[in-house]
């Protein structure tokens, strides 16, 4: 809890900025939006994570926490994989949970599932699979490993990842496999090799809730942020107040300082690192949490994949997970610009090395706040 807390203090002093008059009357302040129940009665942090809003006017703070906490809550049961949950008509909600469980069977779901999980789809093709929401099984070979600190473990055997990797649906052929059907919002998962995988939405889960709620927020006419873990951000300045928003990416080999800023104003951020969930294998290799769909083991090609748009959390979500098990720079490029054209949206990255070196656009080298750039930045290369 206090390794989050710091975290949270660290962006929230780049967060807001004001003039003198507009300080007065704009009172900033960042609230925790709270846990559920699963069916179990246990605690969940919605996303898995500790997601806060921060506000800008005292006023409008009971609409927007109100608004914040109901799509939260709705869209983390139906994207959770890992959890049952049950509706006010005491009965099972069909979450990713429930769909993993019935193979060969056509399932009625809800329509904001159905339609997350259509663009989940997208993404892994515009990806070229480097995303992809079939990887849960193999996922789940390595879940209980992680920690946020530095521990030893061992990897998976040879043979345990061969075979969950033959789980893995290709990206060319997703649709064979997923069958969603568009007239009754139903869905099919047809097994793979004779095989059942497991569909698991990652880092793209909290993009989507995030973009959900930043629709919604806006109508309210007034800033805000929110900040799901510091992986998910997102920030909105209404044209009448006179607000700044910055944030604060942090040292991956010191968690509680910062190793540059940007400015975000309006639009979001998506953040990968290697740091918080992470071990050292048996040859001293670092294994984190985002694997890689084709090898089956986690890439040590970044440190930090940080990407910045001006809509659409959910795509760049699922496009930091995807770059960080790419080394070239070429396919990186493509990537993004296929993402950048299917949405119509601006993107701007940073790609952090081991040895502090950082490769970025030039969009994002604009960003940069010079005044919080850490003397440990050995050279920024502009791509």
């Amino acid at each position: 809890m206090k390794r989050i807390i710091l975290v949270i203090l660290s962006l929230l002093l780049v967060a807001c900025s004001a003039t003198k008059e507009e300080n007065e009357a704009i009172k900033k302040e960042s609230v925790f939006l709270g846990t559920l129940n699963d069916s179990e009665g246990q605690m969940v942090l919605p996303l898995n994570t500790e997601v806060y809003l921060t506000y800008c006017k005292e006023s409008k703070k009971d609409v927007l926490l109100n608004k914040c906490q109901e799509l939260l809550f709705e869209y983390h049961k139906l994207l959770d994989s890992y959890r049952y949950y049950i509706d006010e008509d005491n009965k099972t909600i069909t979450n990713l949970k429930v769909i993993n469980q019935h193979f060969n069977e056509e399932i009625v779901i809800d329509e904001k599932l159905f339609d997350a999980l259509k663009e989940a789809i997208e993404l892994s093709k515009l990806t070229k699979g480097y995303f992809n929401p079939t990887i849960g099984k193999l996922f789940a070979l390595y879940n209980d490993k992680f920690l946020p600190y530095d521990t030893n473990n061992t990897d998976p055997s040879k043979e345990e990842i061969k075979l969950m990797l033959e789980a893995v649906v290709p990206y060319e052929e997703i649709d064979k496999y997923i069958v969603l059907n568009e007239k009754n919002t139903s869905i099919t998962l047809i097994p793979y090799n004779n095989l059942e995988y497991e569909i698991n939405l990652g880092a793209f889960s909290k993009g989507y809730v995030i973009d959900k709620i930043y629709e919604e927020l806006i109508k309210y006419h007034t800033s805000f942020m929110i900040n799901a873990g510091s992986s998910s951000i997102c920030a909105y300045i209404d044209e009448n107040e006179d607000v700044k928003w910055s944030v604060g990416s942090k040292d991956p080999n010191d968690k509680s300082s910062i190793l540059y800023a940007y400015q975000l104003n309006n639009g979001f951020i998506s953040t990968s690192g290697d740091y918080e969930q992470y071990y050292f294998n048996e040859n001293n290799i670092r294994r984190h949490h985002i694997i890689n769909p084709f090898t089956g083991y986690s890439e040590n090609y970044h440190r930090v994949v940080e990407i910045k748009s001006d809509k659409k959390d959910s795509a760049i979500d699922a496009l930091t997970t995807a770059l960080f098990s790419i080394d070239d720079l070429q396919t990186i490029q493509s990537i993004i610009d296929d993402v950048s054209l299917y949405y119509d949206m601006k993107i701007d990255y940073c790609l952090e090395k081991d040895d502090y070196t950082l490769i970025m656009s030039e969009g994002f080298k604009e960003i940069l706040i010079d005044s919080y750039s850490s003397n440990k930045i050995k050279e920024i290369i502009i791509e």
